[in-house]
């Protein structure tokens, strides 16, 4: 996945906001099964690719600095460091 892949919106995301939204999308994206359960009914792949897509813009913006409550910062791995 390319920084070109994040939503094709005017955002005003962090560094940490945009690799964690490409880290979750990525990965919910190449591994289905890991977020699914076994006995759950076939997702098509274009609903698939719009359920991660979501949760990875709804991760992103949980750790945004005007997010207030429990939420604490991204812990991101080495791969991650890519410039903003």
């Amino acid at each position: 996945m390319h920084l070109n892949d994040l939503p094709p919106v005017q955002i005003d995301w962090t560094g940490d906001q945009r690799r964690l939204f490409l880290r979750i999308n990525s990965a919910m994206r190449e591994d289905p099964q890991l977020f699914q359960k076994r006995t759950a009914r076939y997702i098509p792949i274009s609903d698939w690719e719009t359920i991660a897509w979501s949760c990875a813009w709804y991760a992103a913006h949980c750790i945004g600095e005007k997010t207030t409550g429990d939420t604490g910062p991204a812990e991101l791995k080495f791969e991650d460091t890519m410039p903003p």
